[in-house]
């Protein structure tokens, strides 16, 4: 027997908690839901457990960051995924004002309610955690980490949970869901795989990302995703966040465990929405092929193709919001949600953004009070510029804080700037894989984690090497129980494995270019292109970026105009490419829209992608 606030195993005739002082409630003393705090806030009638369960074979059961214990009955659940729940528990009740037991016990009761369908997560405490491996002395250390800890600290905290079901001949978790923001459980912080293109000041100098939680193997991993060498580990967990924003409140994180615990982790299937730029409108078409081939596109009424493209993609700034942040369009009631818009960074710029096909006029077409109001659980992608941010925003100021705090129970975002191809050349890069590789995994009924992994190497393996791809894989982080998933055809769990194996072998060459920076205007030169250029360069360069603004104007409707950056890559096979970042139109509040034109050494435009 177990205390249902704090875990400490008790005996059969305790009548108070010798830990926490609860008082015991034997099966003769009901108790109701509501008076336990416990009990997440549904009043779910389960009450909270010990943090992990009975593992593979039920012969150990472990209490929560302690010595193993016999188990007094196997249980015979059928497991159908395994996982860690890594989280702050004096971090986040601190915040939070609620007593880390107490939080305890909210999660314990998560934990057991998935265990009726067969998802096992065991809990992670890293404000209090006793390591299973042994230090130099022979002693199990005992660490109290705060939200000031390096990442790598924390993420080693699952590897010996991790080595510890590996030396027992346990089935292994394959899960992450860290609860908490990135004052509880750090995002790792890295430099910007592009940060020589971003302007001084702005915040695209780094980049945030929960990738390295899925390689828990110290801090040289920051090293090796820098250089493109963590693509020769296999992976070790499908990672997903609850963020909880600095002025979170207890019910944020309640109502996400509540929601899910209802959901039996999945949500159902509904009908889909999508809206976008009408400059990616096609590439946007053939993203979100899966959900159409599925038939979750309701039949609208005719409307003009500039603001119903294809009968089913609400085109902005045609469709924009009224002076309340709504739009008629949105009724809340859709299950798969998807923007291919633009986003910026400043508080101010917190909606989703539209340009026209002249490129002179900017609109908002999606605000957080319109997610908001969403009625039915929901799964949403954004291709956006800064679409998942959330570090040192409040929550009424960031998509995705609003939406995982009201229906949304599965989010991905970037934290940056993001990329993707225009309609002009008809083929997909960088974000634009990534979001319809894992709209295809998610409609087959996969978990939100194995969708994102499988969309990450995906990408990957779209252009290894490639900076902008590098940075997609990063920048774009996957937000709610990694676990979760799109119940299509009823099932209750899709069972298939997403492998996490490694996309490079140990001798395969990595193909990173190193850049050589031609011209750039944005370092606040105060010459002319020209002038930057001729001792740097051959006129050749000039002659090239004449071409370009020629079929830029006529694929895309990008005036001729000066680049701010030109670039030269080398490859390590000794190929070089020429890389043109030109101007297009502002966002407001946000960065400059800009489009990156490729071209091999004669001139060929080898891609184009835009901002987001």
């Amino acid at each position: 027997m177990y205390c249902p606030e704090c875990g400490t195993r008790l005996d059969d005739d305790a009548l108070f908690c010798p830990e926490c002082g609860t008082k015991v409630m034997h099966e003769e003393e009901p108790v109701a839901a509501q008076n336990n705090p416990g009990s997440s806030s549904s009043g779910s009638s389960s009450t909270g457990s010990s943090s992990t369960g009975t593992m593979s074979g039920g012969t150990t059961e472990r209490v929560p960051n302690g010595p193993s214990a016999p188990a007094e009955e196997a249980d015979t659940r059928p497991v159908f995924a395994r996982g860690l729940i890594l989280t702050n528990l004096a971090g986040i009740g601190k915040r939070l004002r609620i007593d880390p037991l107490a939080l305890r016990g909210i999660i314990n009761n998560y934990i057991e309610a998935l265990k009726n369908i067969g998802l096992s997560y065991r809990l992670i405490d890293a404000s209090d955690y006793t390591y299973e491996r042994k230090n130099l002395f022979g002693q199990h250390k005992t660490v109290h980490l705060t939200g000031s800890d390096p990442w790598y600290a924390f993420a080693d905290l699952t590897l010996d949970q991790h080595e510890w079901e590996q030396k027992n001949g346990m089935d292994e978790s394959e899960y992450l869901f860290i609860i908490g923001g990135n004052k509880d459980v750090p995002m790792p912080t890295l430099p910007n795989f592009l940060a020589s293109h971003a302007k001084a000041g702005s915040r695209d100098k780094t980049m945030d990302t929960d990738l390295l939680y899925s390689y828990p193997y110290g801090q040289k991993m920051e090293e090796d995703l820098m250089s493109q060498r963590l693509f020769r580990y296999d992976a070790l967990f499908y990672v997903g966040r609850l963020p909880l924003a600095d002025n979170a409140t207890l019910e944020d994180l309640t109502g996400y465990l509540d929601r899910s615990i209802q959901l039996d982790c999945s949500v159902p299937v509904g009908m889909a929405y999508t809206q976008c730029d009408p400059h990616w409108k096609e590439v946007t078409n053939v993203i979100t092929s899966p959900m159409y081939e599925c038939g979750l596109y309701p039949q609208y009424n005719a409307a003009p193709e500039e603001v119903l493209h294809r009968g089913h993609i609400f085109l902005t700034p045609y469709v924009m919001l009224d002076e309340d942040d709504m739009q008629p369009n949105f009724g809340g009631e859709f299950a798969y949600i998807f923007f291919n818009m633009h986003g910026g960074d400043s508080m101010g710029s917190y909606h989703y953004y539209g340009v026209d096909m002249s490129g002179q006029h900017c609109c908002a077409g999606f605000s957080p009070r319109l997610i908001a109001s969403s009625v039915r659980p929901n799964i949403l992608f954004t291709q956006a510029c800064y679409g998942g941010r959330f570090i040192g925003y409040p929550k009424e100021y960031s998509m995705l804080l609003t939406a995982i705090s009201s229906m949304t129970m599965v989010f991905v975002g970037s934290s940056r700037t993001a990329y993707g191809a225009g309609d002009g050349d008809g083929h997909l890069s960088t974000s634009d894989v990534l979001g319809a590789v894992f709209n295809q995994h998610m409609m087959a009924g996969e978990s939100a984690g194995q969708a994102m992994l499988a969309a990450r190497m995906a990408t990957f393996k779209n252009r290894p090497g490639e900076p902008t791809h590098a940075l997609t894989i990063a920048e774009f982080n996957l937000y709610g129980d990694p676990m979760m998933h799109f119940a299509v055809d009823g099932a209750s769990f899709y069972t298939a494995h997403v492998s996490k194996a490694a996309p490079l072998g140990a001798n395969d060459p990595l193909n990173v270019p190193t850049e050589e920076i031609l011209m750039n205007k944005n370092a606040g030169e105060p010459q002319s292109m020209l002038a930057q250029l001729r001792q740097a360069v051959d006129s050749n360069i000039m002659k090239i970026h004449e071409v370009i603004s020629k079929q830029l104007y006529a694929q895309y409707g990008i005036p001729p105009r000066e680049p701010l950056i030109i670039s030269r890559k080398t490859y390590p096979d000794g190929h070089r490419e020429l890389g043109y970042d030109y101007p297009m139109t502002n966002v407001p509040d946000g960065d400059n829209a800009m489009a990156m034109v490729t071209t091999d050494e004669k001139g060929e435009i080898l891609s184009v992608i835009t901002t987001k």
